[in-house]
């Protein structure tokens, strides 16, 4: 083995400060973990990762067609607490931690999770049972708009007016995000950061609640 070569130890993590490489989450003191220790090429500096069996994914162009039994065999080696590779059973789960790999979500799979995804779902919905021409309407009975309720900082609940913001929903979802983003702008928003998503739910607001005022004292402040 050379001295710059890329190697891979398992072993107990000594603390609980180091993170997954693929989940993100932090490694407990003591859980098994494979750390990675890889060179930059023609630097003597050295990078190590951190991953968590059941999340690591043996190198397909380091190690290219070598099984998770070869890796574990060949290239893996033991220093953990108990050498527990010279255990075949809990050698086995861990080359079948290794080849195990979480099925990934497909569209559709999972409905919508967080809470900026169930607000954006019940907006679509809504959007949908809209007339698919508005200019045209006829009169009918006016019912009374749909709303949902949204938590603020302080605990309390406010109204969401749906239907608006599925009319809004109409007019920003087809653009792209340097077009949210001048919209922000122009309605004196907080921020041009964040994914489309929250982009677009701040054009909603601006639309459905209007644009925000400046301080009336300053004039330079934003209002909440």
């Amino acid at each position: 083995m050379s001295e710059n070569e890329t190697t891979y130890i398992l072993e107990n993590a000594p603390s609980g400060r180091a993170k997954c490489k693929k989940c993100k989450e932090t490694i407990a003191k003591g859980e098994l973990r494979i750390a990675t220790n890889s060179y930059k090429e023609g630097q003597d500096i050295k990078f190590t990762s951190y991953t968590r069996p059941k999340y690591f994914t043996v190198p397909p162009r380091a190690l290219k067609g070598v099984s998770p039994e070869e890796f574990v065999d060949i290239h893996l080696q033991d220093e953990t607490t108990d050498t527990i590779l010279d255990d075949p059973i809990q050698k086995a789960e861990i080359i079948a931690a290794i080849a195990f790999k979480p099925s990934k979500k497909k569209a559709g799979d999972a409905g919508p999770t967080t809470p900026l995804e169930k607000l954006l779902d019940q907006i679509k919905s809504t959007m949908d049972k809209l007339d698919d021409d508005d200019d045209e309407e006829e009169e009918r009975p006016k019912k009374k708009a749909k709303t949902n309720k949204k938590a603020t900082k302080k605990g309390k609940k406010e109204d969401v007016d749906l239907e608006a913001c599925a009319r809004a929903m109409k007019v920003y979802g087809k653009m792209k995000v340097d077009d949210l983003k001048s919209v922000v702008r122009w309605n004196l928003g907080y921020g041009t950061t964040g994914t489309k998503n929250i982009l677009m739910l701040k054009c909603i607001d601006g639309y459905v609640n209007g644009r925000l005022g400046r301080c009336p004292t300053c004039f330079r402040g934003k209002l909440n």
